[in-house]
């Protein structure tokens, strides 16, 4: 039987996936997939319309939440 995410064994993988995803090197790589998407964004043209625009605002969220997670490690 497969471990579900509500088994705490599917709990406690899930939580050291996130740690290995959210590690200093997965940040760094995060910040510049951010800032690649929002370059691309705004430089085409054809991708200024509201969907884009809602996914913009997300990768600024996205990696300025990133930005200060260094800050609170410290």
């Amino acid at each position: 039987m497969e471990e579900s995410y509500f088994s705490p064994q599917g709990r406690e993988e899930a939580g050291s996936l996130i740690v290995l995803h959210y590690n200093p090197t997965g940040k760094l790589i995060l910040g510049e997939k951010n800032l690649m998407v929002l370059v691309a964004l705004w430089k085409n043209n054809k991708l200024h319309n509201c969907m884009y625009f809602l996914v913009g605002s997300l990768t600024l969220c996205d990696l300025l939440i990133g930005t200060t997670q260094p800050l609170r490690d410290i």
